[in-house]
């Protein structure tokens, strides 16, 4: 059996046996983004938020760090967006609902809720999260661009803008986690070439393959894991190991 993870030499000595090769490249890595908004707030975390990039989403916690953003929703990202970021270099535009599943027009309705209210006529935006969900820090500078004024003073067009700053706002991509800690890669040998009831390739009679040399790369929660021991099951039991 062929298990060598993803060792670029031993794939090359497989394309000499006439395997196709689809070629590496990073997944399950953190964002790199330089943005004020989330400036010095490393550490703070939302439960669910949804992540959108392209045409691909994501949801599930996240957690702001020292270089951008991190956490479940954003592996997941990154995982299923492996490719389309690896050939935009790492730059792109994320768009970020810290309300999970909130839409527009709910989000503007909690807003003109709280504005209407009248114990908060004299306290400031600023002052407390009108979203439990969201953490005071964050809150804070979400909603800097409205200043020191009260609920009260917030005009229509400043609760749709903090409407669309809470579940539409736009953050630059602007490459991997400075630690390049992407935890998998996605290619390896193209799983059009092996039969997965034996994991024995279709190309070479009598070669077997098991785990990241293959082209198999999952999202968070052990899924990586289970297919390197399940692949390896798979070869291992059609050798009579």
């Amino acid at each position: 059996m062929f298990a060598p993870g993803g060792d670029r030499k031993s794939q090359q000595v497989i394309q000499t046996l006439g395997h196709t090769i689809v070629p590496q490249v990073p997944s399950l890595f953190t964002f790199n983004i330089k943005d004020k908004r989330i400036n010095g707030l490393a550490g703070v975390s939302v439960e669910d938020a949804t992540l959108k990039m392209d045409s691909l989403i994501a949801r599930g916690p996240l957690l702001i760090t020292h270089w951008g953003m991190s956490g479940p929703a954003v592996l997941r990202l990154s995982a299923w967006g492996a490719r389309i970021l690896f050939d935009k270099k790492y730059a792109s535009t994320l768009t970020v609902n810290w309300l999970g599943d909130y839409k527009l027009d709910a989000t503007l309705e909690v807003l003109q809720r709280n504005k209407d209210w009248h114990e908060n006529a004299r306290k400031k935006v600023s002052a407390h999260s009108a979203f439990s969900q969201i953490p005071l820090r964050l809150w804070k500078q979400l909603v800097y661009f409205i200043g020191e004024k009260n609920w009260a003073d917030i005009s229509k067009a400043e609760l749709q803008k903090l409407a669309q700053e809470l579940t539409a706002g736009e953050y630059q991509i602007k490459g991997k986690g400075q630690f390049k800690d992407e935890f998998v890669t996605c290619g390896g040998v193209s799983l059009k070439e092996v039969d997965f009831k034996t994991m024995q390739s279709r190309v070479v009679d009598g070669l077997f393959f098991g785990g990241e040399v293959l082209d198999i790369d999952g999202i968070t929660g052990g899924f990586n894991f289970q297919a390197a021991w399940t692949t390896g099951w798979l070869a291992g039991s059609a050798m009579g190991v």
